[in-house]
Formats: structure tokens, sequence, C-alpha cells
């Protein structure tokens, strides 16, 4: 399996309800652990310059690709494989009069055609819908100027056995979870150097701690909120039986 189709992450996962629930947690424009805060810590170590192009890899409904384009001037084209994230995003972008900047499209990562070289592929917490990731990162590397720079963060599973829970949650959401050690291997398979992992699992626990201390302060009504507020519960759990990880990754393009 390369990837779910559209459909399904449309009609399930990222329903146009869903998003608008996940806003409530991540702030607006994100869909991504930790929101506009933690994607600018992030940013901060990819070097990015007011002449670079971006790759945005599942870039949602665009948090980060305007963050990219308003911070640091670069420009920026976002892929997602959802209709809903992608017409949402793109009238967010219009209203902050980015579309200069930044261009989101609808479409398969692994399957669309690439008319440019990017500097930077960037990706927050969307290669655990991937299941081909041989292939993800040598459609990557192929995008990707010599010296261009690979940045992603993902979720990740613990080293060991997996509880029945876990793995019902993974076959639920149609997750395709590795290992911080097995992400290293495919990036170095797959041909990229100067590879930098990082396992960010503590501040994974105390980002979405205040995420769900956040959620429950506001007491609102919002449709699905009790089941988002329990599902933060559940990820809390998995994160404190090491089950559940995150991992931060840094790689570059052979120059």
């Amino acid at each position: 399996m390369t990837r779910l189709p559209s459909k399904y992450f449309d009609e399930q996962q990222y329903a146009k309800s869903g998003i608008a629930s996940y806003e409530l947690v991540y702030g607006r424009n994100f869909i991504s652990p930790g929101g506009k805060e933690t994607s600018a810590e992030f940013l901060k170590v990819l070097g990015l310059q007011s002449d670079m192009k971006v790759l945005d890899i599942g870039c949602g409904i665009g948090g980060c690709a305007f963050q990219i384009a308003a911070d640091y001037g670069a420009n920026v084209d976002g892929v997602d494989i959802s209709h809903n994230m992608i017409e949402i995003g793109s009238k967010r972008c219009d209203e902050q009069g980015l579309e200069d900047k930044v261009k989101l499209y609808q479409g398969d990562c692994l399957e669309i055609e690439y008319d440019t070289l990017y500097d930077v592929a960037h990706s927050r917490d969307v290669f655990l819908h991937i299941h081909d990731k041989s292939r993800l990162f040598s459609v990557i590397r192929n995008v990707l100027i010599p010296g261009g720079l690979l940045a992603f963060t993902d979720y990740c599973r613990g080293e060991g056995a997996r509880s029945a829970e876990f793995n019902t949650y993974v076959r639920q959401r149609a997750y395709c979870l590795h290992t911080v050690d097995e992400y290293r291997d495919f990036l170095q398979r797959a041909g990229f150097v100067d590879i930098k992992t990082e396992d960010k699992t503590s501040d994974f626990l105390q980002i979405h701690k205040r995420e769900l201390d956040r959620l429950v302060a506001r007491n609102l009504n919002a449709e699905g909120l009790d089941d988002l507020i329990r599902g933060w519960r559940a990820k809390i759990v998995r994160i404190k039986d090491g089950e559940q990880r995150w991992g931060w990754f840094l790689a570059r393009n052979p120059g």
C-alpha cells in the first residue's frame, strides 16, 4: 500500500468538521502538534532564506506554508491529498495576501509531477499516512537540488512489542509507524547524508498535556469535542507507555 485515496481522508479523519475540531486544538490554520509555536521552533533550524523554494508535503490547510512565506519570504509549493484541506487552505492563502508566495495543490505526493527543484522539502506529521516509505524518500530526493534539505517530524512507535490497544489504534487510522532508528535506516538507504534524528517524545507529551488542558478549559459544545478530548487522553496514555513516540529528522540530498 502506498497511499490511501483522497476520499478516505476527506470523509474520515479530515472531513471539514474534523479539520475545524483540530483547529480548536492546534490553532487557526494548523493541524499538527504544537500548532504555530512548535512549527516556528522547527523552522528555525532549517536555514530558510527569501530566495529559497520550499516543498511542503502534506501541507494541510496551509499553516506552515503561510508561516514560511510570511516569516522567511521563501516561495512555497504545498501539496496535500485532501480536497478539503486544499479548498480551505487556498481560501486562507488569499485572505492573507500570500497567493504570490504560496501555491497549494491537491494530489498524491508520490504521483504528482513536480516541475521544479526545491531547496527544502518540509513536512509535519504526515509520513505516518504513507506506507511505501522507500518510494517516498526516493521521490523527495528527486525533487531536491543537490545539497537540498529534507526536514520533517512524524509520529513514531516505540521499540519492542506493541499492545493490542495500540495495534487497534494504528489499524483504525491506517497509519504506518516506524521507530526513530528505522527512519534513519530508510533515509540512509535512500541515499541521504548528514542525517540527524532526535526523539522528541518528552516534548510531545508536554504539548499534548497543554492541548488537552486548553480543550477542557474551553468547555465548548462543539461537534465531536468530547471524542477529541477522549482521543487526546488516550494518546497521552500511549505516549506515557512508550508505545507512541515523536521524531524530528533532518537529512541532505548529496551535493
